[in-house]
């Protein structure tokens, strides 16, 4: 899990950082997340994440609350995938996991360097 901690801290460190200042950026990816937290994560909720070259570059994870709200905790990705396509591969595959619960909503948090990117419409609020 150590990979996904490092893709995850050069998201925020290099991606990010255009967007937000030195201290919000240093709190921000200052996050470890124990092995406890990724075994609750990967055992209970929804994880992809995008390998390159035998390497960690990107995670998104989803889950789907008790009163079955989805949500898109997080979608990370190093600067090595970003536009050509497996941020949205890895959306949308979390999405759909979200689906499959039935949920009628979903909450998706994004970042100010985020803002700009669409990443999902659906056609119509029943989809």
């Amino acid at each position: 899990m150590l990979a996904v901690n490092i893709a995850h801290k050069r998201s925020i460190r290099e991606v990010c950082s255009k967007d937000y200042n030195p201290e919000q950026i240093e709190k921000w990816s200052d996050v470890t997340y124990t092995l406890d937290r990724w075994t609750n994560t990967v055992t209970n909720e929804c994880c992809y994440v995008i390998e390159l070259d035998n390497e960690i570059h990107g995670v998104c994870h989803s889950k789907v609350h008790e009163d079955n709200r989805g949500e898109i905790v997080g979608l990370y990705l190093t600067p090595e995938v970003i536009g050509i396509g497996v941020g949205r591969q890895i959306f949308e595959k979390c999405m759909d996991y979200i689906k499959g619960f039935n949920s009628k909503i979903v909450f998706i948090n994004g970042t100010l360097t985020a803002k700009g990117c669409l990443l999902y419409t659906s056609p119509s609020p029943r989809d």
